[in-house]
């Protein structure tokens, strides 16, 4: 009895430490996401915009068809945030031939060439990052 009971306290130690390292790589991972969120919302040649991706062409020049809108932190709101999209307004917009897609699985966001991004059967809210008018990141906004 008195093995198993030392075996037991050394498994319970060991799980232990296993999840105060795991959080520690978590906290690191988060810290830097912010940290890269940050840098590139302040560079200059970076513009991010937010919208519903209504159209996907690949042909010879990539495009995307948007209608522009945004999410909206709001206390109030069910979620705490809304997307405001008060009226419709279209553009085609060129797609960098070195775009870098990522798309939700669930709550996760997961990378997707730009070949393979098909768009989903509901209108997804996605974060377009413009370097020198084109489009050269996409992101898929999780919406709560």
């Amino acid at each position: 009895l008195a093995e198993s009971e030392k075996t037991i306290k050394e498994l319970q130690e060991q799980i232990e430490s296993t999840f105060n390292s795991q959080r520690e790589m978590y906290n690191e991972l988060h810290n830097s996401v912010y940290i890269n969120k940050h840098l590139l919302n302040l560079l200059p040649d970076i513009t991010r915009k937010q919208g519903f991706i209504k159209e996907v062409r690949k042909e010879d020049e990539h495009s995307l068809t948007i209608d522009y809108a945004s999410w909206e932190e709001n206390k109030d709101a069910p979620n705490d945030g809304e997307v405001i999209n008060e009226q419709v307004n279209i553009e085609q917009i060129s797609v960098h031939p070195d775009v870098e897609v990522f798309i939700l699985n669930g709550a996760m966001l997961g990378y997707q060439t730009f070949e393979d991004f098909e768009l989903p059967e509901y209108d997804g809210l996605y974060n377009l990052y413009f370097i020198k008018n084109e489009v050269v990141l996409i992101t898929q906004q999780y919406l709560p």
